[in-house]
């Protein structure tokens, strides 16, 4: 299987994952209030801390080792069992910190809650790692829109009888129970009572950077709702993460159709960079032309997309929102450096650019707090950071990992760059008042849809996308 075949299945998973999580956000959106959404986007940053760590790595580290063996497997599965205990407790302790530094009791109850979920995203990282190794992505699909949709299901439930923040925390736990029943069902990885630790002695080297990386990497995403939770109040503090989390969809479910497959089928090459820089390459260009395209629209339909998906009590969210999507080309871009150093081997340049990614956000969010005061300049601050990331990220890339230059990287990518100033000039300069929010969604997107079609034609980019709809005639073509 290659890269577009993979993609057309994480993609079919991705957009129909999407559907459901729209139409799940939107009705939560409408039960749920901000204040709501603003107490568990607090510990949401503890759980997703937790969840990367419980990794440890492993996960690149099985995907990348082809000679590992089904009984290596069941060891290190084992380890990431008791490991998985072990950090369910330390969560437990870390979630009462909580209670004293945001005063509220509430998250002593969450803490118990969301331990469970930290145990199951630990006992997930060893099966899921199978999975995409043995290229099983048409399964791993099925099983993310199952787990997906039935959690949401069991959220909404939980919301329309009263249970309020308490329904998103179950949304949270559900959702990897589900796919840790199916992966045991599946998955031919099993439990050893006491495992031998010589199989993970031999991911250490990949997988200590790697994890690291993935903890450094987490902060600076997720810096700015810890320092704003506590600035701002929960309410200010549900609405940037609000906006912050729409900005995500197309990161996550369109850049995110590519990224989860491109080290499982790209670590084949491991050993020839040049073809590897290539193929690299050509999926860089293709998150390009879709960034180019989804900055701009975002910006110029951030009010209508607010309302339409949330609401008008979400209405502030608006230009948090608008800011944070000038970061969209970069983040999308950004997909592609992960995999392209795990592919290398070279874990240790991805955990050294992870820091200097850190320190960058971290002095941009203590700015758009200290020096703007409120969420708006945040926002404005953290896409700064994300744009900035973007360019030392792949300097680094090149210069450490392919030995090639930036400036020739940026000519390549010039017709991608040209769309997006010229897409970003209109939105910032077409203004429109149209009352009625479906009636102007619709003609904005004509005007931006139209205008990109022209520039993919005047650039030559249209031939990215005819590759990408047209089946193949080469084999192996990726």
């Amino acid at each position: 299987m290659n890269v577009k075949k993979a993609a057309i299945i994480n993609a079919g998973s991705k957009f129909f994952i999407i559907a459901v999580q729209l139409v799940i956000t939107a009705i939560l959106g409408r039960i749920l209030s901000p204040a709501d959404y603003g107490v568990v986007a607090v510990i949401v940053v503890l759980v997703n801390f937790f969840t990367v760590i419980s990794d440890v790595g492993f996960t690149s580290a099985v995907i990348q080792h082809k000679e590992l063996t089904k009984e290596d497997f069941n060891q290190i599965f084992s380890v990431t069992v008791y490991l998985g205990f072990i950090l369910g407790t330390v969560f437990i302790a870390s979630s009462r910190i909580l209670v004293i530094v945001y005063d509220s009791p509430v998250y002593k109850l969450m803490g118990l809650l969301l331990s469970v979920s930290v145990l199951f995203s630990s006992m997930n990282a060893v099966p899921e790692a199978v999975l995409m190794r043995d290229k099983k992505f048409l399964l791993a699909a099925f099983r993310n829109i199952g787990s997906c949709t039935i959690a949401g299901v069991i959220a909404i439930i939980c919301a329309l009888n009263g249970f309020q923040y308490y329904a998103l925390a179950i949304q949270m736990i559900a959702g990897p129970v589900l796919i840790f029943l199916f992966n045991a069902l599946v998955s031919e990885v099993r439990f050893t009572p006491v495992p031998d630790l010589k199989p993970v002695r031999r991911l250490l080297q990949f997988s200590v950077f790697q994890s690291l990386f993935d903890a450094v990497n987490f902060f600076s995403r997720n810096m700015d709702n810890l320092i704003a939770g506590k600035v701002f109040g929960k309410e200010k503090l549900g609405l940037y993460n609000k906006a912050y989390s729409l900005t995500l969809y197309p990161v996550n479910n369109l850049a995110g159709v590519i990224s989860p497959v491109l080290h499982p089928i790209l670590s084949d090459y491991q050993t020839e960079p040049e073809k590897l820089y290539r193929k690299i390459m050509s999926v860089v260009r293709v998150m390009g032309v879709a960034g180019a395209f989804i900055a701009p629209f975002c910006f110029f339909e951030g009010k209508e997309l607010i309302l339409i998906v949330f609401g008008d009590k979400w209405k502030d969210s608006v230009d948090c929102f608008r800011f944070l999507s000038l970061s969209l080309f970069a983040q999308m871009m950004n997909q592609c450096i992960s995999a392209s150093f795990q592919c290398l081997g070279k874990t240790k340049q991805m955990f050294i650019n992870g820091l200097i990614n850190t320190v960058i956000t971290v002095v941009a969010i203590l700015i758009g707090i200290f020096s703007f005061g409120d969420i708006y300049g945040l926002a404005l601050c953290v896409a700064i950071a994300y744009i900035i990331r973007f360019f030392i990220a792949y300097f680094i890339l090149l210069q450490f990992g392919f030995q090639k230059s930036f400036f020739s990287f940026l000519r390549e990518i010039a017709p991608e760059l040209i769309m997006l100033i010229v897409l970003f000039a209109v939105a910032f300069w077409v203004h429109l008042s149209i009352d009625n929010v479906f009636y102007s969604f619709l003609v904005k997107g004509i005007i931006m849809g139209t205008l990109f079609g022209v520039l993919l034609l005047l650039t030559g980019d249209w031939k990215l996308i005819k590759d990408i709809l047209l089946p193949s005639k080469q084999k192996n073509n990726a």
